[in-house]
């Protein structure tokens, strides 16, 4: 699903009016009935509703709501800027609304007892004309909001919430539901804003977004059920394991075997064609009864790799299509020696999780990767993130989808930072997910994100086979999750749900 920067909506809006010839007094009546259907939906007949309206065409959307709702509900219209709108369209719904009869009330305490009184609130505020910081005129007006127990919608956006990174402002409004118009925002599905927002109904409005899907360019979306179907490599039936490539594993450590199994098995789930394993005897050892697919070479230990064994390695790897480092292998110099030996040399997709990542931080610089002779992909949770890039990891939780997309840009890299929402970007598109839950904060889930990454790495470009796996890796818990809870699923889980998922997609 596309999602929209607010200067495109604006330039939408232009196309609509100039172009196809759509007027923007229609848009605005679109608007108010699709935020009047919700409101039907959760509010019983009869019940009070009050409209917080801006002096833009946000608040002009809310007096068209008011006007179709105020025959079947007690509705009252707080001006919250007490200024008459900006906008030849806004002041003409709100003359039409004042002309049936529609109560509207200045900024003042009436207006907030109203508001305090209310079983639902309509913020038509600022909608995805809001940057920057909530004046403070409107604060008693956001604590009043904020004490309400009533059902809160928001139009298009919740005050506070940055529509283009999900930003979020001190006093910003938690609402029950959002009525998205025309196009889904980022910052709706990004964290922290996607906290703020509730439940999400998407309206086109009438617009024909095919078209403008092909005259706008789009660089962002939401990784939906949807674009999966649509990117998933294609298999074609006289195919054979050469057409789907090989790949390489460098992970796990005497510590934590798991990672060696769990990033070997969701590799193996991903439909690559040759998976390569290195690891000192005792994985190998452990890993070929449960997995006699792969491939296995045996090597030093990582934090004891001689160069004969990372010379091994790039030489095994070369005709591969992607390799993954890091998952499970202890921060070690001589995993640094094996990355940087990596990152100076022409060869497959690179993908670095955990240790790799760590040892990148600790034994030599960040900025390596801006001249990496090759692909790379980092997988790092927010901690390790903050180690890349500097900053703390409460700056990078508030601001996610920005800094992710600034390091990436910066450093040539495709990013995946793993969380809520876990967000894939290469600097100039970026990808963020809709799936998953708390059933994946367990040690473990990483490495198999890890390893399907990997596997569809050799199938298709490095920041769509990101996109996909994250995507995949969460409905996998999802889908366990609704048979064991949230509390049951165990990464070893997911390598298989995985692979149940592609298949229910593809059916």
């Amino acid at each position: 699903m596309h999602l929209a920067m607010s200067d495109q909506i604006r330039a939408i809006d232009q196309y609509a009016l100039t172009t196809l010839h759509i007027p923007t007094d229609t848009l605005i009546q679109r608007s108010g009935g699709a935020v009047a259907r919700v409101v039907r939906e959760h509010i019983p007949l009869g019940a009070s509703v009050v409209v917080l309206a801006g002096k833009g065409n946000n608040g002009a959307d809310g007096y068209a709501a008011a006007s179709q709702l105020m025959d079947d509900y007690r509705v009252c219209v707080v001006d919250v800027f007490s200024l008459d709108p900006t906008s030849e369209q806004g002041s003409s719904v709100r003359t039409a609304y004042l002309t049936k009869g529609g109560r509207v009330l200045a900024m003042t305490q009436e207006a907030l007892t109203c508001v305090a009184e209310a079983d639902c609130l309509i913020d038509a505020i600022f909608g995805t004309g809001f940057h920057g910081q909530i004046p403070s005129v409107l604060y008693p007006l956001c604590d009043a909001f904020d004490a309400s127990h009533a059902y809160k919608i928001a139009v298009d956006l919740p005050l506070g919430v940055d529509p283009d990174d999900g930003h979020v402002q001190p006093r910003a409004f938690h609402v029950d539901a959002t009525v998205v118009l025309s196009f889904m925002k980022a910052g709706l599905v990004s964290y922290p804003g996607r906290a703020y927002v509730g439940a999400l109904t998407l309206d086109t409005i009438g617009l024909p977004t095919e078209e403008l899907s092909t005259q706008f360019p789009f660089r962002r979306a939401w990784i939906d059920e949807a674009f999966v179907a649509a990117h998933l490599p294609a298999r074609r039936a006289d195919a054979n394991k050469a057409t789907f490539g090989r790949v390489c594993l460098v992970t796990g450590s005497a510590a934590y075997r798991g990672a060696a199994h769990l990033s070997l098995a969701a590799a193996l789930r991903g439909g690559v064609g040759y998976v390569h394993y290195f690891g000192e005897a005792s994985l190998v050892d452990s890993l070929l009864p449960a997995y006699p697919e792969a491939l296995y070479h045996t090597v030093a230990p990582t934090d004891a790799l001689a160069q004969a064994d990372i010379d091994g390695i790039l030489r095994d790897s070369a005709q591969a299509r992607a390799i993954l480092v890091g998952c499970g292998s202890g921060c070690s110099e001589g995993l640094y020696r094996l990355i940087h030996a990596m990152l100076t040399t022409e060869g497959p997709t690179i993908i670095l999780d955990a240790d790799a990542i760590n040892a990148l931080c600790q034994y030599g610089e960040p900025r390596e990767l801006a001249s990496a002779a090759r692909p790379v992909i980092l997988t790092p949770h927010p901690k390790e993130f903050s180690r890349l890039c500097g900053h703390t990891v409460d700056d990078i939780q508030a601001n996610r989808l920005s800094m992710a997309e600034a390091f990436a840009k910066a450093h040539g890299v495709t990013l995946v930072l793993k969380g809520a929402g876990t967000i894939v970007t290469d600097g100039c598109h970026t990808y963020i997910n809709s799936s998953g839950s708390t059933a994946l904060s367990k040690a473990g889930s990483g490495d198999a994100l890890a390893g399907c990454v990997t596997a569809l790495c050799a199938q298709t470009e490095p920041s769509i086979a990101a996109a996909l796996a994250v995507y995949l890796h969460g409905r996998a818990a999802d889908a366990v999750s609704d048979e064991l809870s949230p509390f049951g699923v165990t990464p070893s889980d997911l390598p298989c749900a995985i692979a149940r998922e592609i298949r229910r997609i593809l059916a």
